[in-house]
């Protein structure tokens, strides 16, 4: 029996079939048409192929593919890409047809169109070779071997005790494969370590001043460091000030000695600890006593000095202007080149046979520091010294002195805290103008056992960090010693008090006129204990115990014959650094 509504729904069907055809069967909304028209008679896709399929002929499915592309690929990054590429199509086609006997009185041929979703699958297998070529670099954190360095050193103690601790464990930090054996020494371990070198025991690094250096070069006892220091893209030599003879081996006998030129070779380690021989004044003191602030021109060794000097002495009140000492560095070696006749002073000659610190009336200036207690009693006699230093360890701690001689500073703030006020204080002068100041530094230096052992890159790599920026921040901030690099002089750290107008020291390194402590000698030990530069019996002398003519005497006579016994190991020395390969140079590095 035929259904009325299914009949009906045919007929509709038909109609619709008839736009079909007639608008052509890429009309989106012809097939919308068709779809709502068999979705309002509930009939499906699927119904509507069936009815198709009770005609009287069979029924043409006219299929269009319309591909859907999805393209997977996989790529592997290599360094070198070969490719190769297959494609292969895979085509799914579904069409569910239901077949239903539905009675009809008439069979209707019904033409379906059916979107057949394709499915394109391309796969691309590397096998061609591209002239591409990729490079990945891939950052690995390295697992190096470990390395033991011996580091032999005297800073164990105070601030500069504190700094070299705070630099070992941030080295521990940073560099974790070199593990730094440290071994404490006496504030004068030279005898001892220099059994050590004879022995070939020595520790691979050791803080020691130049002079040591030269005593063992030409024998082997140092490493030259040039070729490795050149690996480490972290060092510029001109990050600092030059102490010649000191690190390296130079023969800096002449002036200028270059020091702001940076550093040059041969070298056998690195800067560590400097000085100066700055002074220091107690504020309170001098406003008390109605002293001006010193001004350049109005600040003469023998005049507003001196002067000022009287005004703060009072006997009565165990109060003094100067405290003098026996440095041969600290103030009279550098007074008397101010007063001399030629400008042109060093402590011994360029040929190492004679002591020329005196010469030209440069003896002006020890004679000036003898009469500062003998004459104008504006200095406490030497066996005072210990009674007015008390219980804070030095005279000028214990605000008994105006004036002393200081480079490194870190002491005397620990000890003076927040008592009084004190200060840098600008050089004396002479007729030329200031007073040259003379320079010392200690640095780690390489010793042969480096080279037995087989870790001298790793003690190079501690050195350069000891020389480096971090810890020489470190030192400017303990003060213990003067650092030696450029930027950490003149940065804020190194310039905040205490003491006040601490950033004078960058201005006391950039005057031009300044001299080193010649070290570059097999026998400088022996020259200076000999009487020159420090002046044999020098307390006896400030004593009064023996007169100032008789001590300059003395001590020329005994300097020069350290000089002349030793000139032929000197002339060894000179030779021997002449054949030294590679060296570092100024205004030349790569």
């Amino acid at each position: 029996m035929p259904h009325a509504n299914l009949a009906d729904g045919v007929e509709r069907m038909r109609r619709v079939e008839g736009e079909v055809f007639d608008m052509g069967t890429n009309s989106h909304m012809t097939r919308r048409r068709l779809l709502r028209t068999a979705s309002g008679l509930g009939i499906s896709v699927a119904g509507i192929a069936a009815l198709a399929a009770c005609g009287e002929a069979e029924p043409k499915v006219i299929t269009k593919e319309v591909p859907v592309e999805r393209v997977v690929v996989k790529e592997v990054p290599v360094e070198k890409i070969v490719t190769q590429q297959v494609e292969r199509i895979v085509t799914q086609q579904v069409v569910n047809v239901v077949r239903e006997e539905v009675p009809v009185e008439k069979v209707v041929e019904v033409k379906q169109v059916v979107e057949v979703p394709v499915e394109k699958v391309v796969e691309k297998v590397v096998t061609k070779e591209v002239e591409k070529v990729v490079e990945k670099v891939i950052e690995v954190e390295a697992q190096l071997p470990p390395v033991t360095v011996v580091f032999v050193h005297d800073h164990t103690s105070g601030p500069r005790g504190a700094a070299m601790g705070w630099g070992l464990d941030r080295f521990a930090q940073t560099v974790p494969h070199i593990n730094i054996k440290l071994v404490p020494q006496p504030h004068t371990y030279e005898e001892s370590f220099s059994i050590q070198m004879v022995a070939g025991t020595a520790g691979e690094l050791a803080l020691l001043s130049g002079w040591f250096k030269s005593r063992f070069q030409a024998s082997g006892g140092f490493m030259q460091i040039d070729d490795v220091v050149r690996k480490f893209d972290t060092f510029n030599p001109h990050d600092y000030y030059f102490y010649p003879d000191t690190n390296d081996l130079t023969f800096t006998d002449t002036l200028p000695i270059g020091h702001l030129d940076g550093l040059r070779g041969p070298m056998f380690g690195l800067p560590y600890q400097g000085n100066l021989n700055t002074q220091i004044i107690n504020l309170d003191i001098m406003e008390q006593a109605g002293i001006e602030w010193p001004t350049p021109g109005r600040w003469g060794i023998q005049t507003e000095f001196l002067e000022a000097l009287g005004k703060a002495t009072d006997p009565e009140a165990q109060q003094w202007g100067l405290l003098a000492n026996g440095s041969w560095y600290g103030m009279w070696n550098s007074w008397g080149w101010a007063l001399a006749d030629d400008p042109n002073l060093h402590y011994r000659s360029a040929d190492g046979l004679r002591t020329t610190m005196w010469d030209s009336g440069a003896d002006a200036g020890i004679r000036l520091v003898n009469d500062l207690i003998q004459t104008h009693g504006v200095a406490p006699p030497v066996s005072e010294t210990r009674e007015l230093a008390g219980e804070f360890g030095d005279p000028f701690s214990a605000g008994r002195v105006m004036v002393r001689s200081a480079g490194s500073v870190g002491t005397f703030a620990t000890r003076i805290k927040d008592r009084f006020r004190w200060s840098r204080m600008p050089t004396v002068e002479g007729p030329r103008g200031p007073a040259p100041y003379a320079m010392t530094m200690q640095p780690h230096l390489v010793t042969n056992s480096a080279e037995t052992r087989g870790n001298l890159e790793a003690c190079v790599e501690v050195c350069l960090f000891f020389a480096g920026r971090e810890v020489q921040g470190r030192v400017a901030i303990d003060r213990g010693s003067v650092p030696i690099r450029k930027d950490v002089l003149a940065s804020p750290e190194y310039a905040a008090g205490p003491p006040e107008n601490h950033g004078m020291m960058k201005d006391f390194f950039e005057q031009p006129d300044a001299r080193s402590a010649q070290m570059a000698h097999p026998a400088w030990r022996d020259w200076q204990s000999g009487g020159s530069p420090r002046i044999q019996n020098l307390s006896a002398i400030l004593l009064g115990e023996f007169s100032i003519d008789d001590g300059i005497e003395q001590t020329l006579k005994s300097a020069d014959r350290a000089l002349e016994q030793s000139h032929e190991s000197w002339q060894e020395l000179r030779n021997w650094w002449q054949e030294r390969p590679n060296p570092i140079k100024p205004g030349v590095f790569g």
